[in-house]
């Protein structure tokens, strides 16, 4: 259950547009502070999991995540897969084919590899970033085949692409009220993400019983003069 609720924020941070009467800000311009959590909960299940997305209890879109461990240079990360298409209620009148991949080390969630393909009624994009040890990363977008920006910049400050980031939050241990600030960058605009931890609660998976936690996103976008 937590899984979907992140893989529904990650989704819509992927799909948000900017205002159309707002003043846009380079993502290497924004100046952004947030507290350097420390992961708590290191592992992940393992598999294949498969959701469907509702929306008023109409069906519109269903979904896949793919976790595997995988180890580079003698280090573990978490390799990410997300998949997710238009219901075939919704493709009458709005086709979405996405797919995600994200890499990030397993011992501290640090991101190393994001990478998206959308095509959104037959226009498709591609976004990827390289996060760089020293703290440095490198973007590139691109719109039906051509490159509509590129970008390397410091960040100066923990930076998660909505994958890794969404993951991160999962691996910490969050107090009942307590809330957590994340900044995330899509490769096209960058936001400060919270999550509140609202309430333990129970819910049923599989005819099987489990505590979990609610959790109530909110954001703020970065890259934006009207956000």
């Amino acid at each position: 259950m937590t899984e979907k609720i992140l893989l529904i924020c990650c989704f819509v941070l992927l799909s948000l547009i900017p205002t159309a009467k707002a003043e846009f800000i380079s993502p290497d311009k924004v100046t952004a502070h947030t507290e350097k959590y420390v992961p708590q909960i290191l592992d992940i299940p393992q598999g294949t999991f498969y959701y469907g997305i509702k929306w008023q209890g109409i069906p519109v879109a269903d979904a896949a995540i793919t976790v595997s461990k995988v180890t580079e240079d003698t280090k573990d990360y978490w390799d990410i897969s997300i998949s997710a298409t238009s219901s075939s209620i919704v493709a009458i009148f709005y086709s979405l084919e996405f797919s995600g991949h994200a890499v990030f080390s397993a011992a501290d969630f640090r991101p190393k590899l994001f990478r998206t393909e959308q095509t959104e009624n037959g226009r498709k994009s591609e976004r990827m970033i390289q996060f760089r040890e020293d703290g440095t990363l490198e973007a590139v977008r691109t719109k039906r085949g051509k490159i509509a920006e590129k970008l390397a910049f410091n960040p100066n400050n923990l930076l998660f692409d909505p994958i890794s980031g969404a993951f991160f939050v999962r691996s910490l241990d969050l107090a009942v009220g307590h809330k957590v600030d994340v900044d995330i960058y899509n490769c096209r605009h960058r936001y400060i993400v919270s999550f509140l931890s609202n309430k333990v609660e129970q819910i049923k998976v599989a005819k099987q019983t489990y505590q979990a936690i609610n959790l109530v996103p909110s954001l703020k976008r970065l890259t934006d003069t009207e956000a």
